[in-house]
């Protein structure tokens, strides 16, 4: 998508509520579309392959120039209890030393209930990892739209820095195109067009959509995240479908063609 006049500039929460205020139902609704569209390279792109056992295992042993790894603290799975979807699963972190279990949605940072899209479990187990989110922001705020918008773009930061550490080593580039590669074969594309099918991109094509999605996710797609933007742009209320990551099976959102307008982003 070509990029707009300054008047569809979205990145800012600012600057998203005043443009809303000027949008016809139609560009609500074609932004709407928009926001599912990412929604789904989203999970594709970044909860899926982010959420990968092995990709978390590599991350888990970096060392960041900006950012302090807590050794102690080790990623975990679990099966996500009443508060999210029955089929999904949930990202938290154990502690090694007390076995304690550090969770978003304990924690009072991740609730679905409200930010009806939050399926961004793993971002914030991220977070914790790398000793960000406790002291950068205060918890049971997440009714509040711009901490959850700082949080996004802290989540967005933690990724570009991740990748870009990744990419500037030759060792850990090898190691993460050989994740991908093996495990891209099982990874789903949640209704995306044929030629975004993850099965059928290279690994420098997908290292590719993952840039291309943080950017998407940057400029206009935190907004998804927000409370309920169906209802915000549609009038139509969300069905509850849980933080963690979503089950792809249950996904029955389907493909959007992109619109002409709004995002700022091109593909």
């Amino acid at each position: 998508m070509a990029a707009e006049e300054n008047v569809d500039d979205l990145s800012t929460l600012e600057g998203y509520e005043d443009n809303l205020k000027k949008y016809t139902p139609k560009e609500k609704k074609d932004l709407y579309g928009e926001l599912e569209t990412f929604g789904n390279y989203h999970i594709t792109f970044i909860n899926q392959i982010f959420g990968d056992a092995d990709i978390l295992n590599m991350i888990s042993k970096l060392q960041l120039p900006n950012y302090t790894n807590d050794s102690n603290l080790y990623f975990h799975v679990e099966k996500a209890n009443e508060d999210f979807d029955n089929d999904s699963d949930h990202h938290v972190l154990k502690n090694k030393n007390n076995n304690q279990t550090i969770c978003s949605s304990q924690q009072g940072y991740q609730n679905s209930n409200f930010n009806v899209n939050d399926t961004l479990c793993q971002s914030y187990a991220l977070l914790n990892k790398f000793g960000i989110l406790e002291r950068e922001f205060e918890p049971k705020k997440y009714k509040q739209k711009k901490q959850q918008f700082n949080i996004q773009n802290e989540m967005i930061k933690l990724y570009k820095e991740i990748l870009n550490t990744i990419k500037a080593d030759k060792k850990l580039l090898k190691e993460f195109k050989k994740i991908i590669s093996k495990k891209k074969v099982k990874w789903e594309s949640i209704n995306l067009p044929n030629e975004d099918n993850i099965k059928n991109l290279s690994t420098n094509e997908i290292i590719t959509h993952l840039e291309k999605t943080l950017n998407e996710w940057k400029n206009f797609g935190y907004f998804y995240y927000i409370g309920d933007p169906k209802y915000k742009l549609i009038k139509k209320k969300t069905s509850k479908n849980g933080g963690g990551n979503i089950s792809y099976k249950k996904s029955n959102k389907k493909s959007n063609k992109k619109s002409n307008k709004k995002s700022n982003k091109k593909r």
